[in-house]
């Protein structure tokens, strides 16, 4: 056994990240309701935007929440400083934080980040077995981008890895349901949605648009269907202020913010983006046409599904763990230690570059966590992207190998996903 493949099933390593995980829940759930008490000023991160979002939704305004001018002035009085976090999340996940807000919001952030992480780790465990430790290393600026700012890439890329599982597994009503839930963030299950579609899994689509159906009519029934207006406004809202460049790029991983943060303008990094998204199907539709495993097709929808739209985050880069998770068995018994090395190194600068980043500017220092600012942001180069398409480059090349050794410990026996999905605890 490689030094590698050990690290990568040490069970040690996910027990020390889950401990850090409830230590950094715990204290950012202090500074999100007493930042006093541990000596930081009110700064505004995601979950702030979602506590006042669903405030307003709970007074009936969520119609409020979908202006930017009037949600920026409900920003400036939970932390007297202006902030640039508009909110243009569907009316259906309006309906989850207004359930959240409810709760004092150190309560609200610590139960939604908990119990997504929970869901996340399960829906990973299922996928990665006793790899997962080797997943969790890979991602773990990821995993704290998310664990600190309370945002729901947890949940988001929980719903797309179940999805997958109960698609291999036949399930369709529940694979249905779970896609249908993307409602929350469609842009990210186009490649996921293409899936069930190549599939022919007509019955998974028709639940899926029942689900869909549902959550619209009960968010109409419940604000109004003039949210539906206010939501329309919000997304033209929110593709202006990326052409001019307000939102925080560094922080994104798609072309377009890499295009635009050297220099390319809105025109030329949109058209970008969409020969990016156009290629990246390309190639998924490709390895459907010519047959893959059900692994490598599952591996490939998660790896698209972040570059298919122009606005994703380094929080939404949690899908890039579930990609990783299908593929990381074959990657140890194909891969020399340093290539293994190299592939951790490059999810860590993916994962990381924003944080990195945030943490040298000024700027972003003095505003909030989530690293914006009124205004438009400073062109700091974005090279999430590029990073991003290396290690899927690099990994293809090593997965086109044959395998450089056999495992003695079971690990061959990981090969075939179909088989574990027999497992008792993928059938939960």
């Amino acid at each position: 056994m490689t030094i590698a493949i050990s690290l990568a099933r040490r069970g040690r390593i996910t027990v020390v990240i889950l401990i850090t995980a409830c230590l950094l829940i715990g204290v950012s759930a202090v500074r999100f309701s007493q930042p006093a008490f541990v000596g930081v000023p009110k700064v505004l991160t995601d979950f702030d935007a979602f506590h006042i979002a669903g405030g307003l939704a709970a007074t009936g305004r969520l119609d409020e929440a979908y202006d930017a001018d009037t949600f920026l002035i409900e920003q400036q009085k939970v932390s007297g400083v202006k902030s640039f976090m508009p909110w243009t999340y569907p009316p259906p996940f309006s309906a989850v934080v207004q359930v959240l807000s409810y709760l004092p919001i150190g309560v609200s952030y610590a139960l939604f980040t908990g119990l997504s992480f929970t869901f996340y780790l399960l829906v990973l465990r299922c996928i990665a077995g006793d790899y997962l430790p080797g997943v969790l290393i890979a991602i773990a600026p990821i995993l704290v981008i998310n664990l600190r700012t309370g945002q729901n890439g947890f949940l988001i890329a929980g719903l797309i890895g179940a999805f997958l599982v109960a698609l291999m597994s036949a399930r369709n009503k529940r694979a249905g349901a779970l896609l249908g839930l993307m409602i929350i963030k469609p842009h990210l299950a186009v490649s996921v949605g293409l899936l069930a579609l190549w599939q022919r899994s007509f019955a998974l689509l028709a639940v899926a648009a029942i689900v869909v159906a549902t959550l619209v009519g009960v968010a109409s029934w419940l604000y109004g269907f003039a949210v539906w207006k206010a939501f329309a406004m919000a997304l033209r809202q929110a593709t202006g202020f990326l052409e001019l460049g307000y939102y925080p790029l560094f922080r994104m991983s798609s072309v377009y913010a890499t295009l635009f943060s050297l220099g390319a303008g809105p025109r030329i990094a949109i058209v970008g983006q969409a020969l990016c998204a156009i290629a990246a199907l390309a190639v998924f539709v490709l390895a459907l046409v010519k047959g893959t495993t059900a692994r490598y097709r599952s591996a490939l929808a998660c790896a698209a599904a972040v570059m298919v739209s122009p606005y994703c985050y380094d929080y939404d880069l949690t899908i890039l763990g579930l990609a990783l998770a299908f593929v990381i068995p074959d990657i140890l018994l194909r891969a020399s230690n340093l290539e293994v090395g190299m592939v951790m190194a490059l999810g860590w600068i993916v994962g990381g570059y924003g944080l990195m980043v945030a943490i040298f500017m000024e700027k972003v220092l003095d505003s909030n966590a989530s690293g914006v600012v009124l205004g438009a942001q400073p062109l700091t180069p974005t090279l999430i992207a590029p990073t991003l398409l290396i290690l899927y480059y690099f990994i293809a090349l090593i997965l086109r190998r044959n395998p450089l050794r056999v495992s003695t410990d079971g690990l061959a026996a990981l090969g075939s996903f179909q088989e574990r999905m027999g497992q008792e605890q993928c059938r939960q």
